[in-house]
């Protein structure tokens, strides 16, 4: 008899949402069949089975599940699986298969409530879909179908036992998995920040040319992504994952870049970007700005960064600095391009573009003195982009 359990899917939670059972009670599941779908809260994934056997469902649809908590079982045959369910093995902490439940009864997960609650759509329009599980992706679809804008909703959507109840709560949004994250990085991470000025000009320039090469749209962030990717022979110790005193130096850099359309912050991984040419990392930031739009990010897209740069590029921003994922050594932040005055060789005024570029990192890692030198290293790759 094989457990299955609940992985580790990321950071940011210690449970997620049984969104519905991919295979059936009392079928047969072959190692790496996908068994179930969780969702976390930014992400949907799929979980596999590691053995083979008859599958017993203890967790139903729509419940709440912690990291480890074993979810269902593999029995050897069906005689086996019979014989545990007729004599109540299972123990009162097992619930009953989700199709037992009556008719009516609808779960909507914690994304697709809080997207309905920002889109202004009512939990009588939710049950009307006639779905057993509401995913995210219904709401949406069902948003765009009625053209309905982001307002707030005269009726919160909690579910047929708590609708018309104003103080229930819709359940955890991205920002307090956001909450959450940042918390632990205070929390757990002695940081330490510096600032380095670095011209851009030929960088932009560089951008327009690769973006006509390429055909497609390369900006900044795209030639940061590689150039920060193309550092880590130089700078290995940027790139590990702590782990108490001991450091996992990285086989590949995967970096993580902020997404913010509107829908929520998100931090998907570009990866192997020191393996990927320019107008490949931009095609990878461009699907990730589309899986944002539509908040259907794979929680395997949240996960794994070696290092993040995070994105700060709105008008008159000149500073920000950066959280530290926990499970990383250190971030980046791209503020927005300015314009400014500056000196020639010769005395002469001459104008020019400029990015304020941070490194957040944590100091029982790094040094001061090797954030410098990184930062420099990054520097003169970014001024001299040929």
């Amino acid at each position: 008899m094989n457990p299955i359990r609940v992985p580790k899917l990321n950071n940011n939670d210690v449970r997620y949402v049984l969104v519905e059972w991919l295979a059936a009670e009392g079928g047969h599941v072959r190692p790496g069949d996908p068994v179930a779908v969780l969702e976390t809260s930014k992400a949907t994934e799929e979980i596999s089975a590691d053995g083979d056997g008859i599958l017993h469902r203890i967790r139903a649809a729509g419940d709440e599940c912690e990291v480890g908590e074993v979810i269902g079982r593999l029995f050897a045959s069906d005689g086996e699986h019979h014989r545990h369910v007729a004599v109540g093995l299972a123990g009162p902490s097992e619930q009953s298969d989700p199709a037992a439940s009556g008719p009516g009864e609808v779960v909507v997960t914690e994304r697709a409530r809080a997207l309905a609650r920002e889109r202004g759509i009512s939990w009588e329009r939710l049950a009307g879909l006639g779905k057993r599980v509401v995913r995210a992706v219904d709401v949406a679809r069902l948003s765009a179908d009625s053209a309905v804008g982001p307002r707030a909703p005269s009726t919160p959507v909690a579910g047929p036992d708590h609708a018309g109840d104003p103080r229930t709560p819709v359940g955890p949004s991205p920002q307090e998995a956001v909450a959450r994250v940042v918390a632990e990085s205070h929390r757990t991470i002695p940081t330490a920040f510096t600032v380095m000025r670095m011209s851009v000009g030929r960088s932009v320039v560089h951008a327009r040319t690769a973006s006509r090469s390429a055909r497609a749209l390369i900006g900044l962030p795209d030639l940061f992504i590689q150039a920060i990717a193309r550092l880590r022979t130089e700078f290995p110790a940027f790139y590990t994952a702590p782990d108490g005193v001991a450091d996992q130096r990285a086989d590949a850099v995967h970096v993580g870049v902020t997404v913010d359309v509107g829908t929520g912050l998100f931090v998907p991984v570009v990866r192997d970007a020191d393996r990927l040419d320019l107008g490949e990392i931009a095609t990878v930031l461009t699907d990730h700005r589309l899986t944002a739009m539509r908040r259907g990010f794979r929680a395997s897209q949240l996960t794994g960064s070696s290092i993040t740069l995070t994105l700060h590029n709105e008008p008159n921003v000149v500073l920000a600095q950066p959280i530290v994922l926990p499970g990383t050594a250190c971030a980046l932040s791209l503020p927005a391009v300015r314009r400014e005055c500056a000196l020639t060789a010769a005395g002469g005024v001459q104008e020019v573009e400029v990015v304020d570029v941070g490194i957040a990192y944590d100091h029982r890692v790094i040094n001061g003195r090797d954030a410098i030198l990184f930062l420099d290293a990054l520097r003169r790759a970014i001024e001299s982009p040929a």
